[in-house]
């Protein structure tokens, strides 16, 4: 992962049979969002649940979508983040942590 990690963001990966599941979290870990991704006809489709006032549901999909376009495989994302207050600088600054964290992570997949 990156260097630098204020919030404590974390990224576990599960195995499930020949798919793969990624957790996603930090600050006050909880469930934001959920995504999953897989491949239909040769494009992948990704699908979106999002709790209401969460705003995790486009980087779930962003990276579900970018692990099952790299693996070849379905791919789900559960994603949440929450750090009390946080300013927009700090929320551009965690979303760019989790892209790299997410494909630094499928690079050694």
């Amino acid at each position: 992962m990156p260097q630098e990690n204020p919030y404590g963001i974390k990224i576990q990966v599960y195995n499930m049979g020949e798919d793969m599941a990624f957790h996603i979290k930090g600050g006050q870990a909880h469930i934001g969002a959920s995504a999953i991704a897989y491949w239909n006809q040769g494009k992948i489709e990704v699908h979106v649940h999002e709790l209401p006032h969460h705003k995790e549901g486009n980087l779930s999909m962003e990276c579900a979508a970018l692990a099952a376009k790299k693996l070849k495989k379905t791919c789900s994302v559960l994603m949440g983040i929450h750090i009390e207050h946080a300013t927009k600088e700090q929320i551009e600054a965690i979303v760019n942590y989790v892209r790299k964290s997410m494909i630094e992570t499928l690079e050694v997949l």
